[in-house]
């Protein structure tokens, strides 16, 4: 299985790739969560891009790319592609 290195999701310009871009009419399918989905007109998008389509981009959480932790400051640039396996944890606080 060829695996990519976090550098290989950095490949989109900033600025090429409107984070919400549509890029084609087939849905991309990818696994979120360990939940397969498809989004709808996508071959690819960003990091941003899918954390915005699924509601949670103003919230504290941490992103994983088939195993790879993404860092915020790389969510703009980082591309996800058909078939990754994206992990988005919320960070939850609590007390007793």
């Amino acid at each position: 299985m060829f695996e990519r290195t976090l550098a290989d999701y950095d490949h989109a310009q900033k600025g090429s790739l409107h984070p919400g871009s549509l890029i084609n009419q087939r849905p991309m399918k990818l696994t979120i969560n360990g939940e397969a989905r498809e989004l709808e007109g996508r071959s690819e998008l960003t990091v941003l891009g899918l954390l915005e389509t699924i509601g949670v981009a103003d919230m504290r959480v941490a992103v994983e790319i088939n195993g790879a932790i993404v860092r915020r400051a790389r969510w703009e640039t980082a591309v996800i592609v058909e078939g990754d396996a994206v992990e988005v944890v919320q960070f939850v606080g609590g007390g007793s």
